[in-house]
């Protein structure tokens, strides 16, 4: 998989455009960077190649970034990103529109995908399991989170050597019986977990990279609360 990503920046990743021919839908130009639809590589492009090869979606490039960012190439995402948000920063195009084949066209809401990845962040509804991973500045983190009845922000950070886990409610609800995070801090104390300002009891499972926090019954954070685990 990361050798076919590699490829695909190689080929089809422009940093400007000046030399790119795209005669059908312009979506980028000039001294702009855009990751193509298709390039032909080393190969010889048909006479008549598929409709729409030299364009530049945003839809297409968001999911392709997402997935460079879930394979440990997180640079090359973020360059994917950078370039497509460049090109609608409010000064050359709308940022609220990003058009493909109509205008606020629904691919491009592929965007949500670098986030998710980035921040590591997953819930499971049936098994009332929060997994928060960042994959980039795990030490010092700190990201909006969303699931089906709530949403909030959670953070990261160490600190003498231990790990300040925070997920904060801003609106609606979290029910949890476990949590997952990264395994930081070279400190090996207790671990302390506090819910809406109470203590809850829970055991800690630890492995090389990774410390599962299961807690004894089912918590359900509210808006306005927060939880902390401290390992």
């Amino acid at each position: 998989m990361r050798k076919a990503l590699a490829s695909i920046m190689k080929y089809n990743y422009k940093p400007n455009l000046r030399r790119h021919e795209s005669v059908q839908r312009t979506y980028a130009l000039n001294d702009e960077a855009a990751l193509l639809i298709c390039d032909y590589g080393r190969g010889k492009r048909p006479k008549i190649p598929f409709p729409y090869f030299s364009e530049a979606w945003t839809g297409l490039e968001y999911a392709a970034a997402a997935l460079m960012i879930y394979q440990g190439m997180h640079a090359e995402g973020l360059t994917v990103v950078e370039s497509a948000r460049r090109r609608h920063d409010g000064e050359r195009r709308n940022p609220w529109n990003e058009p493909e084949c109509g205008h606020h066209y629904a691919r491009a809401m592929s965007a949500w995908g670098p986030l998710l990845a980035l921040s590591g962040f997953l819930y499971d509804h049936p098994g009332k399991h929060v997994q928060a991973k960042p994959r980039i500045h795990a030490e010092t983190f700190q990201s909006f989170w969303s699931a089906g009845a709530g949403w909030g922000v959670f953070s990261n950070a160490v600190r003498d050597n231990r790990l300040h886990f925070t997920l904060s409610v801003s609106a609606g609800n979290l029910v949890c019986r476990t949590v997952t995070l990264h395994k930081l801090g070279t400190a090996a104390g207790e671990t302390s977990v506090i819910a809406a300002k109470k203590k809850i009891p829970h055991q800690a499972k630890r492995s090389d990279k990774e410390i599962v926090i299961a807690f004894n019954q089912e918590v359900r954070i509210e808006e306005g609360d927060r939880l902390t685990i401290i390992i």
